[in-house]
């Protein structure tokens, strides 16, 4: 990472818009940042920690506020003046721009978040709408490394130098992985151990499933069958049963005997149709009577046939006469009952006649049409009325409902005020006591040795006195927090009643302005309702008793149509029977005349013949059908006993000389035959199915069993290799790596080294175990002025002699990082040169200029003044009552 350059606003301390253009800085590979205690020097670091992590470059501990953006906001500068950082740099060849921002929004400070590339001079932002997660995770993607470890590597804040020297084993492991992307090889063998187990799972799950497959089938014995082998020795059994299966069959011949069977069931049916005509003869024998009585009832009706005419003649003269004779007896009961019914007919007629209301009527309906307009007129009034009454009740229930919203906002109110006050008493209370022991709460946190966070002195002799009774800044931050939290609950509540107030007075306007368009309508549709007609009250109900009284005339006039019609349909009808009876009458006597002439032709016929009376001639009579019955039966008889005769003759010629089968032993003999083939065709189906099941299978289960031992071994050995380059059993290949980029980091830092002190410490990479049981990254410091065994803990180090090996450790780290094209190319230092006596300046000076021109920028801020003899680039911060600027 390489500053380009850095922007900032009402931040710190600098009040005003400040920019520090790196380029020429970077040019000169090394520059100094110098000013008074408290000028903002470590802002410059802080605005840059802050634009990438949102967070200030000291660690977060013990640092109470320092990782708050808003706690940054200058008290110097305008209160509505924005607060912001930008910062822009360049990784690998492409630059990128990070911005967050603090701004005023009605009553509460609103963040701000940006992020993008910079490209041909336009900047394309990363995120539609960017928040506070996605731009610092988009700094550690493009980085490579996160907040704490870019404070280890990169920035090493003031009092903290020592804290990747002193970092424990899984720090140093997470920070070297970053920087030198050795996660690669984690990823690399963990694809490797997934392919080669992914290996050793499929062929175990082919093998798996290749057992399931046997593992439910068993030989005749029941014995479990394993493998291939015992498959094809059970395939090869079920084939010899099969065989004697077959043979069995053979020997049986089902063919033959069902072809017997056959034969037999042939010959046992022309034995019966013999029987059967032998029966039919015996049949025929007994009709034999029957058949001579139709013979004489047929010779009878043939000698009667001459007298058919003259029979039906009288019958049919006959059938007249009772036909005329009902007629003529029917008309006599049906005209007193015409008679009747035309009485009724008339008077219906006469009682309606009398009744009439038409004239009323009309003159009714004359006097409601002349009062139509005045009920239109009352309508469209009563129309208005109703109107006006809705639109008044709405208004009045819309007053009531403002009425009501506006009570209770004024309570709302009462509340939040109240809230508010209290808040704000509260939150001025808790400012006071913390000012007042924020003095001793840093007086408390300081460790001999180790710089004062406001000073920079390693001795404390006299720290400020914890007050008993103070307040943390989180205790006033929260406090704070709350009271404008009721400022602006406040605020809205109060905004929400001067509404509902004007809402109120804005509907009792319109329900005084509904109300006297009520009364005006009430007014008009009173002075209309004096003209209207009693029990008439408005158009509908006059238009209706219109309606009614017409089709009250319509129906009198119509009902008396309908008796006029039914008078003269009755007349008609008595009418109309009486000169009906009068023909029946006339035809009853014909009728009469021609039946008795009828009858005297048969008398004289019947007594002219054999018969003796015209009864016994009907009784031989028979009609054509029947006749032709008589015919066809006798025909039919005669025909039946002549083949009959000759089908016995013809049966028992056929069947001489031969016995008639049992046929009561048909079904057994068919049982037993298809009983066997059923036998048969079952068994050889269920053993054809197995063998052809089982075959199938060993195709399938041989193919995989020879798969599975022809790969398995070779697999194992590849999981145990992968198992191996993970790590799994001992160092994995990532860990191998680092270790071998950790000896170069110490390697290159002990060639700096060699100018401090006249060469007294160097670096060794220790044995000793870290988290996790894992070692190889831990350091200890070789002392070669030691008389006995020169290693010691780099913990024993002295402040200065940390501060130098921690300085050499890290611009080592960077060169190497460099050289393996990571994206270190930066070093910026915060104090510490003011632990080191003159000497050791020289000596730290030393290391800087050795690797200047292969650490890329390294920027120092420091109060030691000869460092600007060596430094000349150099950027100065001057503290004003306005604000502190950079010259």
């Amino acid at each position: 990472m390489k500053p380009i350059k850095l922007e900032m606003q009402a931040f710190g301390a600098f009040a005003e818009h400040t920019v520090i253009d790196f380029k020429k800085l970077n040019e000169a590979k090394m520059f100094l940042i110098r000013g008074a205690t408290g000028s903002g020097k470590t802002t410059i670091f802080d605005a840059m920690m802050f634009a990438l992590y949102g967070a200030s470059s000291g660690e977060d501990t013990n640092k109470v506020g320092r990782n708050n953006f808003k706690e940054w906001k200058c008290t110097k500068s305008d209160k509505d003046v924005e607060t912001f950082v930008i910062f822009e740099f360049e990784v690998g060849g492409r630059t990128y721009r990070f911005k967050r921002s603090l701004s005023i929004k009605r009553t509460s400070l609103s963040l701000g978040y940006e992020g993008g590339e910079i490209v041909n001079g336009v900047l394309k932002n990363f995120f539609d709408k960017t928040s506070a997660t996605q731009l610092t995770a988009k700094a550690e993607e493009i980085i490579g490394l996160t907040k704490d470890q870019f404070r280890q590597v990169v920035l090493l804040p003031q009092g903290q130098f020592e804290t990747f020297l002193t970092s424990s084993t899984k720090e140093k492991e997470n920070i070297l992985t970053s920087i030198f992307n050795c996660g690669i090889y984690d990823k690399y063998a963990e694809r490797m151990y997934d392919n080669a187990a992914a290996v050793v799972r499929s062929l175990s799950e082919e093998k798996k499933t290749a057992d399931d497959l046997l593992g439910n089938e068993t030989d005749s014995e029941g014995n479990a069958i394993t493998d291939p082998a015992a498959l094809c020795s059970y395939i090869d059994e079920l084939k010899d049963k099969m065989k004697k299966i077959e043979d069995e069959h053979k020997a049986f011949d089902a063919d033959a005997k069902q072809k017997k069977l056959k034969s037999d069931i042939e010959l046992a049916s022309q034995f019966k149709h013999l029987h059967e005509l032998e029966a039919k003869a015996s049949v025929l024998k007994k009709s034999e009577d029957d058949i001579k009585t139709d013979r004489q009832t047929l010779a009878a009706a043939n000698k009667a046939e001459p007298f058919r005419e003259l029979m039906d003649a009288a019958s049919k003269t006959q059938r007249e006469l009772n036909k005329r004779t009902k007629d003529y007896e029917k008309f006599g009961d049906l005209i007193p009952k015409a008679q009747e019914e035309l009485d009724k007919a008339k008077d219906a007629f006469d009682k309606v006649s009398v009744s009439s209301r038409v004239e009323d009527n009309n003159k009714r309906i004359g006097l409601l049409q002349d009062k139509r307009q005045v009920y239109e007129q009352i309508d469209s009034l009563k129309a208005e009325l109703d109107k006006a009454s809705a639109i008044y009740s709405k208004a009045d229930a819309d007053l009531k409902t403002a009425k009501r919203k506006s009570e209770e906002s004024t309570e709302i109110v009462k509340v939040k005020n109240d809230a508010l006050t209290q808040a704000n008493s509260k939150a001025e209370q808790y400012r006071r006591k913390y000012l007042e022991g924020i003095c001793g709460e840093l007086a408390g946190d300081l460790t001999e040795d180790k710089p004062c966070p406001v000073c920079g002195s390693l001795h404390h002799p006299s720290p400020a006195a914890k007050l008993e009774a103070s307040v943390s800044k989180e205790e006033m931050e929260e406090a704070e927090a709350f009271a404008n939290e009721c400022r602006v609950a406040f605020d809205k509540a109060l905004s929400a009643k001067e509404k509902a107030d004007a809402e109120a007075d804005a509907k009792q306007s319109a329900v005084n302005a509904s109300l006297e368009q009520l009364n005006a309508a009430k007014a008009n549709h009173a002075a209309a309702s004096g003209n209207l007609i009693e029990g008439v009250d408005d158009i509908r109900s006059l238009e209706d008793q219109i309606k009614m009284l017409t089709d009250d005339n319509k129906a009198f006039e119509a009902k008396v149509k309908e008796l006029s019609d039914e008078l003269g349909k009755r007349q008609e009808e008595v009418t109309t029977l009486i000169a009906k009876k009068g023909e029946a009458a006339a035809e009853l006597k014909v009728a009469r005349e021609a039946s008795d002439a009828a009858k005297a032709a048969l008398d004289n016929a019947v007594s002219a013949s054999d018969f003796a009376d015209s009864d016994e001639v009907s009784l031989a009579l028979k009609s054509s059908d029947l006749l032709q019955e008589l015919a066809q039966k006798i025909a039919a008889y005669e025909t039946a006993v002549k083949e009959n005769l000759e089908g016995i003759t013809k049966s028992k010629s056929e069947l001489e000389g031969k016995t008639e089968p049992d046929k009561t032993l048909f079904d057994s003999r068919q049982e037993e035959i298809t009983s066997e083939n059923e036998r048969y065709n079952k068994n050889r189906s269920v053993i054809d199915r197995e063998i052809t099941r089982l075959s199938e299978l060993n195709k399938t289960v041989s193919k995989t069993f020879e798969h599975y031992f022809a790969c398995i071994n070779q697999a194992k050995e590849d999981l145990a290799f992968a198992k191996l380059v993970r790590g799994d059993t001992g160092i994995g290949l990532k860990r191998y790596i680092l270790a071998i980029k950790f000896d170069q980091i110490i390697a290159s830092a002990n060639e700096m080294l060699e100018a401090v002190h006249g060469g007294r410490y160097r670096l060794v990479r220790s044995d000793d175990k870290g988290e996790g049981n894992k070692k190889g990254l831990e350091f200890k410091v070789h002392d070669n002025e030691a008389r006995q065994d020169g290693l010691r803990s780099v913990r024993m180090l002295s402040g200065g002699e940390k501060f130098l090996v921690s300085l050499a450790l890290s611009i080592g780290m960077s060169s190497i990082a460099k050289r393996s094209g990571a994206k270190i190319e930066s070093l910026f230092v915060d104090e510490g040169f003011g632990t080191l006596d003159k000497d050791s300046v020289f000596d730290a000076i030393q290391i800087l200029e050795t690797v200047k021109s292969d650490s890329g920028t390294i920027g120092i801020i420091s109060h030691v003044e000869m460092l600007t003899g060596f430094i000349p680039a150099m950027l100065e911060v001057k503290s004003t009552p306005k604000g502190s600027y950079i010259v």
